[in-house]
């Protein structure tokens, strides 16, 4: 295919990543924040010197009580005008960034 071609094809402009910082401690490095969920890792075998292996972890996620983000270094917890961001609330998430965005957005 000519490529002069196929970049007319793709009509989509490049998303642009949002940088930013934690305003507390300078991290760029942020989390989501889940309480309630239960883990579970089925034992696969166990030895007679009491070492144990187990298969990958499966998550239950239907007894979730709270979600939110949060700074992974200092916990700071990501909010607007003093409310702290419910998690999954992707519209207040990229408002978050884009208030904070290092690179003028």
């Amino acid at each position: 295919m000519n490529t002069q071609m196929h970049k007319s094809l793709n009509t989509q402009p490049e998303e642009s990543e949002l940088k930013f910082h934690c305003p507390v401690c300078g991290c760029n490095e942020f989390e989501i924040v889940e309480t309630g969920v239960v883990a579970f890792s089925p034992i696969l075998k166990v030895t007679a010197t009491g070492g144990a292996q187990y298969s990958k972890t499966l998550h239950d996620y239907t007894n979730v009580e709270e979600k939110w983000y949060e700074c992974a270094r200092c916990d700071y917890r990501l909010e607007i005008d003093g409310d702290t961001i419910s998690a999954p609330d992707d519209k207040l998430l990229l408002a978050w960034f884009r208030i904070n965005d290092e690179g003028g957005y």
